[in-house]
């Protein structure tokens, strides 16, 4: 599986084009190819289209980077269900890193929880995205959630590390 992105964004696709041929296409062949080349600007059209892209684990992760660099506020509940899906394969893990960092780069604090039990249970891959998707999160409640897993003696570096990133005064202050 090719996970390296062709290019990123295409800054000349205009997105009313994109979203046309999204509506258009039919074809699931076509349409991964259409998220392998997305508009360089977002719009709720083309976010509403890449959130129906999460469920098709062959362009998840680019889905979910694109969501997340554009700021796709709406994909949130969309993408802590991408981050909680059982992974059986190093595609689906690459998948839930990015929806994890995703979740941290959204600010969203409705996935503190989830985080929490990600740090605690996943591969270390996976738990350190979790980690510093808490510390992206930036708010009191994730803050309290880092506090809490740097008691756990496997945890204890990694959450001290980000509860600076997390700019907690505790941590910075020692």
């Amino acid at each position: 599986v090719n996970m390296v992105p062709h290019e990123p964004v295409l800054e000349w696709l205009d997105p009313r084009d994109w979203s046309d041929w999204w509506a258009a296409c039919q074809d699931e062949d076509a349409r991964r190819a259409l998220v392998n080349s997305l508009p360089g600007v977002p719009t709720p059209t083309v976010e509403a289209a890449l959130i129906t892209a999460l469920r098709d684990r062959r362009v998840a992760w680019k889905a979910a980077r694109y969501l997340g660099d554009c700021g796709g506020l709406s994909a949130k509940p969309a993408l802590r269900e991408l981050a909680a899906h059982e992974i059986v394969d190093e595609l689906e893990e690459f998948t839930s890193i990015e929806a994890v960092r995703t979740l941290g780069k959204l600010g969203d604090e409705d996935a503190i929880g989830l985080l929490t039990r990600l740090a605690e249970t996943s591969s270390k891959r996976l738990m350190q995205a979790a980690l510093a998707s808490l510390a992206l999160i930036g708010t009191p409640g994730s803050e309290e959630a880092l506090h809490r897993l740097s008691s756990n003696d496997d945890l204890v570096e990694l959450a001290a590390g980000a509860l600076v990133i997390h700019g907690s005064q505790s941590a910075v202050n020692g």
